[in-house]
């Protein structure tokens, strides 16, 4: 079967709607939680790593999820290291104009709110 783009498109397009309803439950509209999902209640916070991004004379500790493989701590370690120094996070400066972008995908939209410094970077 040989299909035309636009039949692919929707096979992969979908639309999510949520209807909220805020009217008051009254106790005979719920139930209790069965007592087996109560009981294996597990924290759902993952084990950290502490990793040192810079040497043993200037430490710059970080933290790294225990989940990753070798290689992938080897990599995003190297990936830390190489952006320690960079700013990535800063007070925006009143009565500067700020920059919105927006970067949108079929699954994803990803937006960045930003404003140039004074030596005409943007943070």
């Amino acid at each position: 079967m040989v299909q035309t783009p636009q039949a692919a498109k929707k096979e992969t397009d979908s639309s999510l709607h949520i209807t909220i309803d805020e009217r008051e439950l009254s106790p005979e509209d719920t139930v209790d939680a069965p007592p087996g999902l109560e009981e294996q209640v597990k924290a759902t916070i993952d084990e950290l790593k502490e990793v040192n991004l810079s040497t043993a004379e200037h430490p710059c500790p970080t933290y790294v999820i225990t989940l990753l493989t070798l290689a992938e701590e080897v990599e995003y370690t190297a990936l830390l290291t190489e952006f320690r120094d960079v700013a990535v996070l800063a007070a925006p400066t009143q009565g500067k104009p700020l920059i919105f972008y927006v970067a949108a995908q079929v699954q994803l939209v990803g937006v960045l709110l930003a404003h140039e410094n004074e030596e005409g970077k943007e943070n």
